[in-house]
C-alpha cells in the first residue's frame, strides 16, 4: 500500500497574493473530505497510504504545508500555529471545500487542533496520530538556539533523528526507505519555520479549544511523542474525544499501520459527516 502510485500534485493559488498551496487529490469525488496535515518531515507523499486504501466515498486531499514542496512560505520567519490555520482556511476556501474531516499527523495535530479550536464551523471531525503535547513556554533566545543546532543537524536524519528511531524497532526496511526519501525533500526556510512554531506551541492550550469529534491514535512503543506524556494527556482535554493505542507500532502510523489508520479513520469519519 505504501509504494502505490501517488495522485499527481496541483497547485492552488490563493486569492490575488500569488501564494500557492501544492497539494494531491484522489481521484474520487466522494460526499466526504478529508484533508491530510503531514508532519514536520513529511509532505503531501506521506499520505500515499491513505490515497491507496480509503474508499471511494472519501475525497482524499493532502498538502505541503507552507514552505513544503511546491508551497509558498508564510512571510513571517517566526509564523504562529494560528497563521498556518488561516492558510489552511484559505486553501479550503479557495477550493470551496465547506466542511472537511482534518487527520493530522505528529506536528500536523497543531496545525489541526488549532483549526478546529478557530474554525469550528469548517470541521466535522478531527482525527490527530502521534500527536504533540508541544513544548513549555520557553525564550526567543533558545528557540532560534535549538533550530540553529537542528537545522545543522538536519543531515542525519528528521529533526536531528534517524529514520529508523521514528518507528518501531521490526518496521519493514520499506518504511525506513519511505521516511528517508520524504526527509530528502525538506526545504530549510519551511523546515526552520516549522521548528520555531513548534518550539512556541503549546498543544495542551489547544487542545481545550477544541469542539469538535476528535480521535487519537497512538502507537504503544512512540518513542518521539510517548503517549502518555503527549496524546493520553490531549485526550483528557478534549471532552467529545476518542484514543486508540496501536500495538507494535511508533510515530508513523500512516506507513507503520495503513490498513488499521484508514479503517480507523473512515469509521470514525462516517459517524461524524452529519451537516
Amino acid at each position: 500500500m505504501i509504494e502505490a502510485q501517488l495522485p499527481p500534485l496541483k497547485q492552488a493559488t490563493l486569492g490575488n497574493s500569488g501564494d500557492v498551496v501544492a497539494y494531491r487529490e484522489s481521484r474520487d469525488r466522494g460526499d466526504q473530505t478529508v484533508i491530510f496535515l503531514h508532519g514536520i518531515g513529511g509532505n503531501s507523499s506521506s499520505s500515499r497510504a491513505q490515497f491507496a486504501g480509503l474508499q471511494p466515498c472519501v475525497r482524499a486531499i493532502a498538502w505541503d504545508a507552507p514552505g513544503y514542496g511546491g508551497s509558498t512560505c508564510l512571510p513571517p520567519a517566526a509564523p504562529s500555529v494560528s497563521d498556518y490555520s488561516a492558510r489552511l482556511l484559505q486553501f479550503i476556501e479557495t477550493l470551496a471545500l465547506g466542511k472537511v474531516h482534518l487527520a493530522a499527523t505528529s506536528w500536523g495535530t497543531l496545525i489541526g487542533a488549532d483549526f478546529a479550536g478557530r474554525y469550528p464551523e469548517h470541521v466535522h471531525s478531527l482525527c490527530l496520530s502521534g500527536a504533540t503535547a508541544g513544548t513549555a513556554p520557553i525564550s526567543a533566545e533558545e528557540i532560534e538556539r535549538l533550530v540553529t543546532t537542528r537545522l545543522a543537524r538536519d543531515h542525519e536524519g528528521l529533526m536531528g533523528r534517524p529514520a529508523r528511531t521514528l518507528v518501531a524497532d521490526d518496521a519493514p526496511a520499506i518504511v525506513i526507505e519511505t521516511l528517508a526519501a520524504q526527509r530528502g525533500r525538506l526545504n530549510e526556510e519551511g523546515f526552520s519555520r516549522a521548528t520555531r512554531m513548534l518550539l512556541s506551541t503549546h498543544g495542551l492550550t489547544l487542545a481545550r479549544t477544541i469542539k469538535r469529534p476528535t480521535l487519537f491514535l497512538a502507537g504503544e512503543v512512540d518513542r518521539v511523542c510517548p503517549p502518555d506524556m503527549h496524546a493520553a494527556k490531549l485526550h483528557r482535554e478534549v471532552e467529545d474525544s476518542v484514543f486508540e493505542s496501536f500495538a507494535q507500532c511508533g510515530h508513523i502510523l500512516e506507513l507503520e499501520a495503513p490498513m488499521r489508520l484508514n479503517a480507523s479513520l473512515q469509521r470514525f469519519m462516517a459517524q461524524h459527516s452529519s451537516p
